[in-house]
């Protein structure tokens, strides 16, 4: 027989522990309603987040990533021909390359292949000119839309082995990203000095007018010398003297060759500072170097130090950029 029933500590009969509950099974409409809100909430995460993080890399890249006024440098693998011996002539390139036109307008990129096509044209005409030197305003060293170093490029079709570059905006995400500013080719082995920015700069992010002074060292006639990558304001002509007076206080004291985009003519503030420097050989006037809005500037140049021998200064007759190279011989002491 069974026995009785199990008892409390006081001697009670203890009752049966109540049947657990039923689950309540969902109604038909519970589970899409809970998938529903699950699928809203990650919607919501990526849009909300996906801004945030390119945001965060944009910054990243500009403020941390970017060489900005450290100068880079590089150097082809081809050796190609070896730099003059002191005494001889050297040629000097300045060029305006207006980004080989890789930027149409806005967030338009023109294709690879064209960029390419237009490099090709501008490093075979300095290639023509042999040059020992050659300055770079308005180039690409990085251009995710249409990737092209256009540094390299020209410094291999001209075959000069050496180059530098010193940032003057570096814009976008890493490994997609937007580098221009100024550069220096060359058949002596360069020395990065500084690329510092000069007055009214603005935040990293912004790509117009926003400019630094590339300033490279080479041993040149067996000596060293400064070589200064010019491209001063295009907007103001009192900034753009204060960017002059600028770098002729940087470089106080020693030789340099000054070449590039002045952004100045010369009867302006800026090239009458130079030319009352007395530090500077060179043309100062002659043909025009930049058709603007109809009207023809001269605002390109190369100048060396007054220990050199100036032969001749010509301007190519090209159209591939909106400026014409300048070329210009010397003899170095």
């Amino acid at each position: 027989m069974p026995g009785p029933p199990p008892e409390g500590d006081d001697g009670a009969v203890a009752s049966a522990p109540p049947a657990a509950a039923s689950p309540v099974a969902p109604t038909p409409n519970a589970l899409p309603r809970r998938r529903g809100r699950r699928i809203l909430l990650r919607v919501l995460a990526v849009v909300v987040g996906a801004p945030s993080l390119l945001a965060a890399l944009f910054v990243f890249n500009g403020l941390v990533l970017a060489s900005g006024e450290t100068p880079r440098l590089g150097e082809l693998a081809h050796a190609g021909e070896p730099p003059p011996a002191s005494g001889r002539e050297v040629t000097i390139v300045a060029y305006n390359i207006a980004k080989a036109w890789a930027h149409r307008s806005g967030l338009r990129f023109a294709s690879r292949e064209k960029v390419r096509r237009t490099l090709d044209e501008m490093g075979a005409l300095v290639a023509e000119q042999k040059p020992d030197l050659v300055f770079l305003s308005e180039a690409l060293k990085e251009c995710g839309p249409c990737e092209v170093d256009q540094v390299r490029a020209i410094a291999d079709k001209a075959g000069l082995r050496y180059w530098a570059f010193g940032e003057n905006y570096n814009v976008g995400i890493p490994f997609f990203r937007i580098a221009g500013g100024n550069a220096i080719l060359s058949r002596f082995p360069l020395r990065g000095v500084s690329n510092l920015p000069l007055p009214g700069r603005k935040p990293f992010w912004v790509t117009t007018n926003n400019r630094r002074f590339l300033l490279c060292e080479a041993d040149v006639g067996g000596r060293p010398l400064l070589l200064g990558a010019m491209h001063t304001d295009s907007f103001s002509v009192r900034n753009n003297a204060r960017h002059t007076a600028r770098i002729l206080e940087l470089t106080a004291g020693r030789d340099l060759l000054l070449a590039g985009d002045y952004n100045a003519r010369p009867h302006e503030s800026s090239m009458l500072a130079i030319k009352a420097s007395g530090r500077f050989v060179g043309a100062m006037e002659g043909p025009w170097t930049h058709k603007t809005y109809g009207r023809t500037s001269r605002i390109d140049y190369v100048l060396a130090p007054p220990g050199w021998t100036h032969l001749e200064t010509q301007v190519i007759e090209n159209d591939v950029s909106d400026h014409r190279p300048v070329v210009a011989r010397f003899r170095v002491p």
